[in-house]
């Protein structure tokens, strides 16, 4: 689960128009997937997907414009069909990527799940990753009261043609005493969180650590 924020190139970004901008937050998600895969066995996670992006905007003054979304739901929508297809891993192999989603409140993040949900729903057979893990929380999304109930909603829509998402239950006894945002899962059952030396969480761990 790489530490995407962390290791985000936010200089070359500074000049850029708006639309460059969002273009090339999906390119450098690539990036760092194919040189990772190409290093390591296994998969890669992302823990915040929709917070990521969300924070990206914020940070690089991106405005939430029409234009910007519709370039933003395309962008997505091409890296979805480019985990599916590109065979770039060892010349034979999919990536093999988790997304960790459905936290975020902000319009943004929102959009984010949202485009990726409904277009997994829309996909053909041929569509079947990346992997997305769906949080759930209470306050969060759980009930109908909590802003991001739609999306939860929408996520089982999803699981029930797509068989994913999967969940992620953040209130479980195993859960419950963690950060949400510092816990994600890849794949579908590896999640580490509890460190004998360093701080809890599972952004900026490798495979290693993992343990099924």
């Amino acid at each position: 689960t790489p530490n995407y924020l962390e290791s985000f190139p936010y200089e070359e970004f500074r000049n850029l128009s708006d639309v460059s901008k969002i273009l090339k937050i999906i390119e450098y998600y690539k990036f760092l997937i194919s040189n990772l895969a190409n290093e390591q066995t296994g998969g890669i996670g992302f823990a915040n997907f929709d917070s990521d992006v969300q924070y990206l905007f914020n940070r690089l003054n991106i405005n939430e414009n029409e234009t910007n979304l519709e370039v933003l739901k395309a962008s997505l929508e091409r890296f979805i069909e480019w985990v599916n297809f590109s065979r770039t891993r060892y010349s034979r192999e999919c990536y093999y990527v988790s997304l960790n989603l459905g936290l975020e409140k902000g319009n943004i993040g929102r959009f984010v799940t949202k485009t990726i949900l409904e277009y997994l729903i829309s996909s053909n057979g041929d569509i079947i990753r990346p992997n997305v893990i769906f949080k759930v929380k209470r306050e969060k999304n759980s009930n109908s009261e909590f802003v991001n109930n739609d999306l939860f909603m929408l996520a089982m829509s999803c699981t029930a043609k797509k068989m994913i998402p999967t969940y992620l239950l953040c209130d479980s006894d195993t859960n419950i005493e963690y950060d949400p945002f510092k816990i994600s899962v890849m794949g579908c059952r590896t999640r580490v969180v509890s460190n004998i030396n360093g701080s809890f969480g599972s952004i900026g761990r490798g495979n290693v650590a993992y343990v099924s």
